[in-house]
């Protein structure tokens, strides 16, 4: 028999297909990526510090405006970021069934890395700031990356559904960008820079791990329940972040459905 520590790996390999490749492509690019995170939640003024040594990392400023109704009301600034973008097909998602697995381990597989469309967009943005831009330019990390999730109506028997969305994945860029420094064009085909406008969200926040499709499609029924009796909302759009990483226990770990407010 099987000593208990390996019966998830190998479960998680069977049901990929796959193999494992260790800790290289998106699943390793990613680790990279919020290993440099925190615990912390976010903040007014748009830094947090680094859940290793003192490192200070930007993220996107807000203003709380209430707190009240089980979900919190933020208004962001307008700001710049660097986004990319796929068609996905929710219903054919490589990690639907795989809620219970451990999403450390799900990274370092082959069916993450080559299928998983937050990886394959990550991959993208991480070139970016790497250096695939004009002239080259290394642009620090930030935090409070989100991916927008919008339908794709078209004709035909599922369309009513709304399992086929656009998922745009963006990058806040450091502040030296905000304030006006010209932003190094992207060279990779499909990264943008995206000047977003001030936008007021709804934010719920879920306890644990969150990463299948019909996961994150529960959590924004579920926020739409809470919100669409009392506030004007768009009831297709929505964002979701992660904000749970690997030194953190269980426990304190969330993650955020955003909720966008139609303009009054």
């Amino acid at each position: 028999m099987l000593p208990n520590l390996l019966l998830p790996s190998l479960l998680l390999a069977l049901a990929q297909g796959g193999s494992w490749r260790g800790r290289h492509g998106a699943g390793h690019l990613e680790e990279k990526y919020h290993s440099h995170g925190s615990h912390g939640g976010e903040h007014k003024h748009g830094h947090e510090h680094g859940g290793h040594g003192d490192r200070v990392l930007e993220q996107a400023a807000f203003s709380v405006l209430s707190g009240e109704g089980g979900y919190e009301t933020r208004k962001y600034p307008a700001s710049v970021w660097v986004c990319t973008n796929m068609t996905v097909d929710t219903l054919a998602d490589p990690l639907a069934g795989l809620e219970h697995m451990d999403i450390f381990q799900i990274r370092k597989s082959d069916r993450y890395r080559t299928k998983v469309a937050s990886s394959l967009t990550f991959k993208r943005l991480y070139r970016y700031i790497s250096g695939a831009n004009d002239g080259g330019v290394e642009i620090a990390m930030t935090r409070g990356g989100y991916i927008r999730h919008s339908p794709i109506l078209t004709s035909g028997p599922r369309a009513h559904q709304g399992v086929v969305e656009l998922q745009e994945r963006c990058l806040y860029l450091p502040s030296i960008y905000q304030r006006g420094e010209p932003v190094p064009e992207p060279t990779e085909p499909g990264v943008y820079i995206r000047h977003r406008e001030e936008i007021v969200l709804y934010v719920n926040k879920l306890p644990g791990w969150v990463f299948t499709a019909s996961s994150w499609q529960q959590a924004h029924r579920a926020a739409l329940e809470k919100l669409e009796i009392r506030e004007k909302i768009d009831q297709d759009v929505y964002y979701t972040r992660n904000s749970g990483y690997h030194w953190i226990p269980e426990n304190d770990r969330d993650h955020e459905v955003w909720v966008p407010q139609i303009k009054k």
